[in-house]
């Protein structure tokens, strides 16, 4: 037990030497890091300069003579003077007209002759005066109203070459008849306007087929009492199939 506790007392020693000698160590390395510092920081800065000495001398400036006020001279009062009654003009007499210039003789040439009358005078009063008559402007007809065209008139008979429509083959193969009955529409010229199915042979191709024949066609103008007018005309076709 005796020898224990030396032992320990030495090993408290050595730990605390070991601390004293770090901390001096990091003193000194901190005093070294500050008198680097302190040096560095002296040798940065800058010499001041020397204060400049700006002597300035006033420079005294002319009196110019236009800006000098000029001497104040006394006006005389004006005397005092009396009223003098006005004068009151005689309006009794009359004022004698200017005499006319005399009349100097016509040296125009013929182009000043045609400009003159545009640059005399206007007449006296009292001279009579030519004014020229003004044509009267004719007055503007007013425009037709358009004509509504008139409803075709209806015919039994009309003067048209029109050829058999053709028997589509589709209609044959399928045994397809029956009579189409179209309504045309010839205008003024001859010419076929439109053209409609009334009654349908009961199959489209064969409605098609008259349509398209009829539409082919060719008319003469429709007279009514030696006028052309629109006519419309029903017009039968007939399809049906030979044994």
């Amino acid at each position: 037990m005796a020898t224990a506790e030396p032992a320990r007392d030495d090993a408290r020693i050595r730990a605390t030497r070991e601390v004293a000698v770090a901390l001096a160590a990091v003193l000194a390395l901190h005093a070294a890091l500050a008198l680097w510092l302190i040096r560095e920081g002296r040798a940065r800065v800058e010499p001041r300069e020397i204060p400049r000495t700006i002597v300035a001398r006033l420079l005294s400036t002319p009196t110019s003579p236009a800006l000098t006020a000029p001497p104040r001279t006394a006006v005389p009062t004006p005397a005092h003077t009396p009223p003098q009654p006005r004068e009151i003009p005689d309006t009794s007499k009359k004022i004698a007209a200017p005499p006319q210039a005399a009349q100097r003789p016509s040296t125009l040439t013929r182009h000043e002759e045609a400009v003159a009358p545009t640059l005399s005078s206007p007449p006296l009063a009292g001279t009579p005066t030519t004014v020229a008559p003004v044509a009267a402007q004719p007055t503007p007809t007013p425009a037709a109203p358009p004509q509504t065209m008139r409803a075709p008139k209806p015919v039994s008979h009309v003067d048209c070459n029109i050829a058999q429509p053709d028997y589509p083959d589709a209609a044959q193969r399928r045994g397809e008849a029956g009579t189409a009955i179209v309504r045309f529409v010839v205008d003024v010229d001859g010419r076929i306007e439109s053209a409609q199915i009334v009654r349908s042979s009961g199959y489209a191709r064969l409605d098609n087929a008259a349509l398209d024949a009829l539409r082919n066609g060719t008319c003469r103008p429709s007279l009514d009492s030696g006028v052309p007018v629109r006519v419309v005309f029903e017009q039968p076709f007939v399809f049906g199939l030979v044994n």
